[in-house]
């Protein structure tokens, strides 16, 4: 009996201890999260802090403890408060059980489920539509990466975050911006001899002729779905290998989907390549889609609200994207008696392009159609046009 009772105890001791110890632990971890500099951004896809170095890279410090080794934890916590409190010399940050790795964008894009956005212009300063547009695709694709490629990312202002521009973005964990490097973009595909032939001060229309080569080698190389920024996203495409119509017969490349390494992707870059035109405004870009679309399949006239098939391309209906046509853009900036419901859209384009000289915008208290779709879409932003932390346009 007693040889009983002195088991119980010890046990009821074992039992004590590991509470209490637990405790301290848990403790421990929360008192050094604290350590981290304000500049690390942690990510749900990657959960580990990073952040951007003089060259541009986005690095990654990743802890690999021993997991049999409350030791070996210990010394990772004194390495990263030795860094956290203004050690910046790189070695430190290699040595021991931490280290410093790259975030290639290659890593993220890996999946072909990414939502892509472009900026090949050097802007930092972005209008609140674009901010917009980003929000509400991470609030849609809360499961799926949202990546921006800003040409603007550079060695000269690469030395703090992006996030760090974009505060109002700061709290979503599936938001990625990287630098916009088209030469690599453009590698191993028909693109790069163009690319690196053709004279950018020449050519009229370049931001948007780059964007057009741009989200075209990315879908070929990764996949996934690409967006202009001035489209807001209300629910989830349901499909992987889609065109958006713009009217019948003719395709929009604001927005497309597709699996990587898909034969119209790379039709299309060969198609840009032949005939390039940048005289001729959209040749490399919606005129581009619709030609290659109609080398493959006969398309008829939509009839309703249904969605077209070409072979294993979704050709989907012009109410999907674009509910408002590019003519009747202003309703947008216009107070409605009866909201839209937009139960037949995926995500809606605000035609920013027709906007680009009058620069209508988003006026909070104006009841506008646009003023709902940002409060209901992207609040982080519509508060931020409050705060006036953001351009209004």
């Amino acid at each position: 009996m007693l040889k009983v009772l002195r088991i119980l105890v010890f046990m009821l001791f074992l039992v004590v201890l590991a509470s209490f110890y637990g405790i301290t632990y848990r403790q421990s971890i929360i008192s050094h999260m604290s350590l981290f500099p304000a500049g690390y951004i942690f990510n749900a896809f990657n959960p580990k802090p990073f952040t951007t170095q003089a060259n541009g890279t986005i690095y990654v410090l990743s802890t690999k403890p021993s997991l049999s080794s409350s030791e070996t934890f210990t010394e990772n916590i004194a390495r990263t408060e030795k860094t956290s409190l203004g050690t910046n010399n790189t070695s430190s940050v290699t040595s021991g059980s931490i280290s410093s790795t790259p975030i290639n964008p290659s890593d993220i894009l890996e999946g072909g489920d990414s939502i892509i956005f472009l900026e090949t212009s050097d802007r930092m300063q972005l209008p609140s539509l674009v901010l917009c547009a980003i929000e509400s695709a991470a609030h849609v694709y809360k499961d799926r990466p949202v990546v921006y490629f800003m040409k603007g990312l550079n060695d000269t202002n690469s030395k703090v975050t992006a996030m760090e521009y974009f505060p109002m973005l700061s709290s979503f964990n599936n938001v990625y911006f990287f630098p916009l490097r088209m030469d690599n973009i453009f590698k191993d595909t028909p693109l790069l001899s163009w690319y690196q032939k053709v004279n950018q001060d020449k050519e009229p229309h370049w931001v948007h002729i780059s964007a057009d080569g741009c989200r075209l080698a990315l879908l070929w190389k990764h996949g996934g779905i690409y967006m202009d920024t001035d489209m807001i996203s209300i629910r989830t495409i349901p499909h992987q290998n889609f065109l958006a119509a713009q009217a019948s017969k003719f395709s929009s490349n604001g927005v497309f989907g597709f699996s990587s390494h898909h034969n119209f992707t790379w039709q299309s870059m060969n198609n840009f390549v032949k005939h390039y035109n940048a005289k001729i405004w959209g040749h490399q870009g919606p005129h581009l889609f619709t030609r290659v679309l109609k080398e493959l399949c006969d398309l008829p006239q939509f009839q309703g609200l249904e969605d077209i098939t070409c072979r294993n391309i979704t050709f989907l209906n012009p109410q999907r994207f674009y509910p408002i046509s590019y003519p009747s853009w202003k309703k947008y900036y216009q107070v409605w008696n009866s909201l839209p419901t937009f139960n037949d859209s995926y995500a809606l384009h605000l035609w920013n392009y027709m906007n680009r000289n009058i620069k209508v915008n988003m006026v909070p208290g104006s009841n506008t159609l646009v003023e709902q779709l940002y409060k209901q879409h992207c609040p982080s932003t519509y508060a931020a046009i409050i705060t006036n932390q953001t351009a209004p346009f």
